[in-house]
């Protein structure tokens, strides 16, 4: 993360930079991540125009509840719906540039906030997959040391896309799947992948901050890859 302060002004993922220009870190950090999408549909990731996902969340301590997501694919749009068991119903989204929720008692609360604006560049470039669509969407790539869990040897890089908060990927070495997205404190654990529209993609999602009782836990049942209406992303009226 060091080496990703230093050398995110002036090296990003598509860079043109000579080889010889590049410090290893970054290099190391551009293959694996390439690895990772060859490894996962390759250019099949660049033929996607919409993501559609349906499934179950369970929030420790609630019922089982359900959940919608739609990611634009093409944009960093994206919005969420959830109903979890015995909590508030949550709406938000952003179009790209503006960022909203739905309010308990009805209204919308909607805007850029500059404090804020960067986490939700970061989580609309997670929703969409983004880190797999580097020429669409920039981003700044740092190895750092791997990490073993067990038997298992994790390569991790740090990203930082533009305008936006970075995070890691643990990637399995063996799978070249991505297994963790780490922010601070908070890790995803990504597991169950299967093919869709030529792409994989987890078809579970463990969240947590280390305390069970914070985890969530986000099971798909459906995934539809067709182009998604901008109204879906636009701030209610």
């Amino acid at each position: 993360m060091r080496a990703l302060l230093r050398l995110a002004a002036m090296l990003a993922v598509g860079t043109s930079a000579v080889a010889a220009d590049i410090p290893i870190d970054v290099m190391r950090g551009q293959k694996i991540l390439a690895d990772a999408r060859a490894a996962c549909g390759g250019p099949a990731w660049d033929r996607l125009t919409g993501w559609h996902e349906r499934g179950r969340i369970t929030i420790a301590g609630h019922p089982e509840g359900s959940y919608e997501e739609w990611s634009a694919i093409t944009s960093l749009a994206m919005a969420m719906r959830t109903e979890p068991g015995g909590m508030p119903v949550s709406h938000v989204g952003t179009d790209g540039t503006t960022s909203w929720r739905r309010l308990p008692g009805g209204g919308i609360d909607s805007g850029a906030p500059s404090g804020s604006s960067r986490l939700h560049v970061r989580d609309a470039y997670l929703s969409n997959f983004a880190y797999f669509m580097p020429t669409r969407f920039p981003a700044a790539v740092v190895a750092s040391d791997p990490r073993t869990v067990g038997a298992t040897v994790y390569d991790v890089i740090t990203v930082r896309p533009d305008r936006s908060e970075d995070f890691d990927l643990w990637i399995d070495r063996a799978s070249h799947r991505v297994a963790r997205v780490v922010v601070g404190h908070q890790v995803a654990e990504l597991r169950n992948y299967r093919t869709v529209s030529g792409v994989c993609a987890p078809t579970l999602a463990i969240e947590t901050d280390g305390n069970p009782a914070h985890t969530t836990t986000l099971d798909i049942d459906s995934v539809d890859t067709a182009p998604l209406s901008a109204a879906v992303f636009a701030v209610p009226q």
